[in-house]
């Protein structure tokens, strides 16, 4: 099978992992042969050549953006970027048609909701087209479209739209996606050899090691983790919490401004954006994800593949990934004093480990998640 994947453009967070596990997993069968059409260089391309993916830049603009911080900015932005949307889609058309014989490939495999390249090539060239939804549509993260019509546009060209969880896929069917299109598939994490190994019951240790990783926004709940740090001031165990991840100087500032507002300076540490996740959190005991609405939550996942057991949100996807009681406890949203009260619980009754790693391996591995991929790709070809 010859895939071409198109990439929505992201490549540092959730979307452009997922892709890079997937693509990774898919590229050792032996039957599948990949292509990866991203819009710039980044460290995808560079994860995707040292995996023997071919990868071709085009210069193909999204049609979803977000929001600019000012609305008159808004309305220079807006045009300025449709005239690049419209321009750019048929010049990357022309430079790939000049790269590669796209007739030859068999399928189509767009990684994400916010673009629509795979669609034009996919309608051009009559090849069949699958959906990746990585996403809410427009739930917390405001964005503005150079197309109105895109949910009628997946309806029409996709053979197959894959949810990444059920709360997406329910998302996007109350957005008019046609639910007999749609199926569910969980991202895919790294496989892990080894998790972290607790020598301590989490209540005998003076210092409880928490990580928070994601990109640092005001709907990945930081400030929260904060209000939860500075309640435990008086605790008789001390806390510890490492925030990884980058976000915008203001927000980061405010953040700040509430550790030291709290005096808690000496306890939160800000690491940055790190590409050694996967070896950090072995050095942890809790994992936090405190998100408004999470699609997947791709890092709740590594948490716990690592055997750390998570405190999460009661929202988005959380509580599909969770066993509430078993790999972590969910609290309710803005709830400082709920979340407070289960991170006790999950101390006291020593959550996460083996059991947790288990569950994660059997469900959220990358070979899990290729695997899944790797059939609905059979079947849209024997059905078409």
């Amino acid at each position: 099978m010859k895939i071409l994947i198109i990439s929505d453009g992201d490549s540092k967070y959730g979307a452009a992992n997922s892709l890079c596990q997937m693509a990774a997993r898919l590229q050792l069968k032996d039957d599948i042969d990949l292509t990866v059409v991203l819009n710039h260089e980044s460290n995808v391309s560079d994860f995707l050549k040292a995996h023997a993916c071919k990868v071709i830049i085009l210069p193909y603009e999204l049609y979803c953006h977000a929001y600019p911080s000012k609305f008159w900015k808004l309305l220079i932005k807006k045009p300025l970027y449709a005239i690049k949307y419209y321009l750019s889609r048929l010049l990357a058309l022309k430079k790939l048609q000049e790269k590669i014989d796209i007739e030859r490939f068999d399928l189509i495999h767009s990684n994400g909701n916010r673009e629509d390249f795979s669609a034009l090539i996919s309608e051009r060239f009559n090849i069949p087209l699958v959906w990746h939804l990585r996403e809410f549509d427009d739930l917390g993260y405001k964005c503005f479209y150079l197309r109105n019509d895109y949910v009628q546009l997946m309806n029409r060209t996709a053979n197959v739209l894959i949810a990444v969880s059920d709360a997406v896929m329910k998302n996007w069917i109350n957005k008019g996606i046609d639910e007999k299109k749609i199926v569910r598939v969980y991202n895919g994490v790294k496989m892990r050899k080894s998790f972290r190994l607790r020598l301590i019951p989490l209540a005998q240790k003076k210092e409880i090691k928490v990580i928070m990783v994601g990109s640092l926004q005001p709907l990945k709940g930081q400030m929260q983790a904060i209000e939860l740090m500075a309640s435990l001031k008086e605790s008789n165990q001390t806390y510890c919490l490492d925030f990884i991840g980058d976000g915008s100087s203001k927000y980061v500032n405010q953040l700040k401004n509430e550790i030291k507002k709290n005096k808690i300076e000496e306890n939160i540490r800000f690491l940055g954006y790190r590409t050694d996740v996967f070896q950090l959190l072995l050095d942890y005991d809790i994992g936090l994800t405190c998100s408004k609405d999470e699609g997947f939550g791709r890092v709740t996942a590594e948490y716990m593949m690592a055997g750390l057991p998570v405190l999460a949100s009661n929202t988005g996807a959380n509580s599909e990934l969770i066993r509430d009681g078993i790999d972590g406890y969910l609290y309710s949203y803005g709830n400082i004093q709920d979340m407070k009260n289960k991170l006790a619980r999950i101390i006291n009754n020593n959550l996460g480990g083996m059991e947790t790693y288990k569950y994660a391996t059997a469900n959220f591995s990358d070979i899990v998640n290729a695997d899944n991929i790797y059939q609905i790709y059979k079947k849209v070809l024997q059905d078409t």
